[in-house]
């Protein structure tokens, strides 16, 4: 993420950096790994904006429709991301890929 500063704003950048560790997070705890797999992370710059892409190979999941209690710790990442990404979703075909694009203004 850090080629990225000074090509886009950095107040788009810091929401970035919140959801791919978001993301990579989930990957990592969610995720089927039995040492060989890797998350895989993908960054696009497009002319205007990023497109952003983690996948590995866990089995898939329903995204969160309803907020998570207030006393239970964790489990707001996919919330964050809906919050600032412009259009973000999951696909399941052999692995799971959660991806999302912002606008780079």
């Amino acid at each position: 993420m850090r080629e990225l500063r000074g090509t886009i704003p950095e107040t788009v950048l810091v929401d970035l950096e919140l959801m791919v560790s978001e993301l990579v997070t989930n990957a990592v705890q969610h995720g089927y790994h039995n040492g060989a797999e890797r998350v895989h992370l993908e960054v696009a710059t497009r002319r205007d904006g990023v497109r952003v892409a983690v996948a590995d190979h866990g089995s898939g999941f329903e995204p969160p429709t309803a907020a998570v209690a207030a006393d239970r710790p964790g489990g707001r990442g996919l919330l964050i991301v809906d919050q600032l990404a412009d259009r973000w979703g999951v696909a399941a075909n052999g692995r799971t890929e959660v991806w999302f694009e912002m606008s780079a203004r």
